[in-house]
């Protein structure tokens, strides 16, 4: 299974290694990531592939929201297809209406 992560801290901490050491326990592959300082907070965005160990969304979403909390983060997880969803509106929403 393969899901989006995006993770916010404070900025200038390494939100990219305290996520990829919490992913390194769940056995998942970070595919591609990035990290951002955007207004005052370290954001971090990645797909991870989970392989065939995690296949419950909801207690992957829990298990990587208390992990996160224990280190000063905000983790979430989406699946590819809603994150995919949100990016084809907010585009469309932020172009000039003529």
């Amino acid at each position: 299974m393969k899901a989006i992560i995006m993770a916010f801290g404070k900025e200038g901490s390494d939100v990219c290694g305290c996520v990829r050491d919490v992913l390194n326990g769940k056995k998942a592959t970070l595919v591609c990531s990035g990290q951002e300082n955007v207004g005052g907070r370290a954001c971090f965005a990645a797909v991870a592939d989970f392989g065939s160990e995690a296949t419950n969304l909801k207690s992957l979403q829990e298990g990587l929201k208390a992990e996160g909390e224990s280190q000063g983060l905000e983790i979430k997880v989406l699946r590819p297809c809603l994150f995919l969803a949100m990016h084809r509106v907010v585009p469309t929403a932020l172009e000039p209406i003529t």
